[in-house]
């Protein structure tokens, strides 16, 4: 099977309806064509629906393209993902397009996401004992279940590396559990 590169670019009158267009995209990159208000932009770059979207651009008008006698100018946006504990993004203006060219030239348009990691944020995984993958060890001094096992160490190195927190439950159904 050979590899493929699917890349979008969308014109989406309002910003906020792009949410419906798209799922998940880890890897292909958009680009949102609006011509929403930048106020509405700020709007869905901080939203949970943008978090789904890694390698977004957004352009849209400039306030000051409403000049008559002017030539347009359009804003390049995207978003800094995980910003905080709570996984929170952040919008960022990244250059703009007028007279024919960015203003800011050097700028990497598609720059590489959450290049500081997850900041703390928890994710919380449901395990079951099925060893060597996953361990039950037996409780702490607080009650709570102590995990060991393959994939445990694995999840606290890539914790350690990309900077999140780990919550581990015991699974709820038994369905999963070793026999």
């Amino acid at each position: 099977m050979g590899t493929h590169c699917i890349n979008y670019i969308l014109f989406v009158y309002d910003i906020l309806n792009s949410k419906y267009l798209m799922g998940r995209q880890n890897t292909d990159k958009i680009v949102l064509v609006t011509k929403s208000s930048q106020w509405k932009v700020n709007e869905f770059l901080l939203s949970e629906a943008s978090r789904y979207l890694i390698n977004l651009i957004v352009v849209a008008p400039s306030d000051s393209s409403n000049l008559k006698g002017t030539e347009p100018c359009y804003i390049l946006y995207t978003h800094e993902l995980y910003i905080d504990g709570l996984g929170s993004s952040a919008p960022r203006i990244l250059t703009s397009w007028r007279n024919g060219s960015l203003t800011r030239p050097d700028v990497e348009i598609f720059s590489k996401k959450m290049h500081t990691g997850f900041s703390g944020h928890r994710f919380i995984t449901s395990v079951a004992h099925q060893p060597p993958y996953v361990i039950k060890r037996g409780l702490d001094e607080n009650d709570d279940i102590e995990w060991d096992g393959i994939e445990i160490r694995l999840l606290k190195m890539l914790s350690q590396m990309y900077n999140f927190t780990l919550d581990v439950k015991a699974a709820k159904n038994d369905f999963y559990k070793s026999p």
